[in-house]
């Protein structure tokens, strides 16, 4: 028999509450407070975008490519004219390939930075390649340039601006020193050396002498001297480059670059890291790689 406890007689109303009261508790409990969404996974990190406007403010060039054992400029400025950002520093430098660290570039800021290490706008980053070496390779490195500055109400406090070097290896036959050749009566004379060279090497359309010491000391350091003249008898210019250490990637191998005076010549003090006996001095010019001389070390 099915008795309704609302028009059944003696069934108290007191019991039909408890059923209700005991049916939400039991839908409560079989249902609950609905679980909170998943929180989305992060997206997947991307390659920083070379080049472009930030800001208004460009690298230039975008790549900058550069031969090892040279020194280039990128040059930092506001092209678009907007005028939101006043100053710049370098932030964070990754390598590729062989050198992740970026361990065999310089990054020098121009102007020179204040005491913040912020320079003012426009600007130059300078590369300097460290590292004259094989095999035949290219090295890309990403500079995260961080802007800054303005005025106002539309200061700026931080905007990141990718530069990018390519820096290419090459390595060229070691040539045979050969005797010093006697100029067939040049219109203009040329440079004389400051010694008698023992080691002439002859590249494409010039001769480099190398007239610094052939022995040094180790733990001490190596007057390295040379001098580049032209076929046509005129002195050689542009970047040139030192390493002492065979081979010149070997962590005891040292390095020094610089640039050609108005005779061609260059001096370069290098330190002896290798023990008694003997080792190779090496020169970068013109992007290829030569080997310039036997040095002696001695104990």
């Amino acid at each position: 028999m099915i008795v309704n406890p609302v028009t059944s007689p003696g069934v108290p109303r007191l019991h039909l509450t408890a059923v209700l009261a005991l049916s939400l508790a039991v839908s409560a409990c079989n249902f609950g407070v609905p679980a909170a969404p998943a929180k989305p996974a992060p997206p997947p990190t991307s390659t920083p975008k070379v080049g472009g406007q930030v800001f208004g403010v460009t690298c230039n060039p975008v790549p900058l490519a550069m031969l090892h054992g040279g020194t280039k400029d990128i040059a930092l400025s506001d092209t678009g004219k907007v005028g939101r950002v006043t100053e710049f520093r370098i932030g964070t430098v990754a390598g590729t390939a062989n050198d992740v660290d970026a361990s065999e570039v310089q990054l020098t800021q121009n102007p020179a930075p204040g005491g913040s290490g912020w320079s003012s706008l426009p600007g130059t980053i300078q590369v300097a390649s460290t590292a004259v070496d094989g095999p035949a390779r290219t090295e890309t490195y990403l500079i995260n340039i961080l802007l800054g500055g303005g005025q106002g109400t539309g200061q700026i406090t931080g905007g990141n601006l990718w530069c990018q070097v390519n820096v290419e290896h090459v390595v060229t036959p070691t040539p045979t020193p050969s005797a010093t050749p006697t100029p067939s009566a040049p219109p203009t004379p040329p440079p004389t050396p400051t010694a008698t060279p023992k080691y002439v090497i002859t590249g494409p359309g010039f001769q480099i002498w190398y007239t610094g010491q052939e022995q040094a000391q180790t733990s001490g350091t190596l007057e390295a001297s040379a001098q580049v003249i032209g076929d046509n008898g005129e002195p050689g210019q542009g970047s040139f480059s030192f390493s002492l250490g065979d081979p010149p990637r070997d962590p005891k191998a040292t390095h020094a670059s610089g640039s050609l005076d108005s005779e061609g010549k260059i001096t370069a003090m290098l330190d002896v890291n290798w023990p008694a006996g003997t080792t190779k001095l090496y020169c970068a010019f013109n992007g290829q790689v030569y080997e310039l001389a036997e040095i002696t070390i001695t104990p």
